[in-house]
């Protein structure tokens, strides 16, 4: 079954919060984030 876009977006979001958590790199986090809230605001679907 294929993921809707804001089901990856809420997976993305997670792991940029897994990342915080472990201490790992800002800019790593940011990206993961900025990832999500591009999919979620796209609105074709994501393959």
């Amino acid at each position: 079954m294929a993921l809707t876009n804001a089901e990856i977006a809420d997976r993305l979001e997670s792991f940029a919060s897994l990342l915080d958590l472990s201490g790992s790199s800002p800019y790593a986090q940011r990206a993961y984030r900025r990832a999500a809230e591009t999919i979620r605001e796209t609105p074709a679907s994501v393959p």
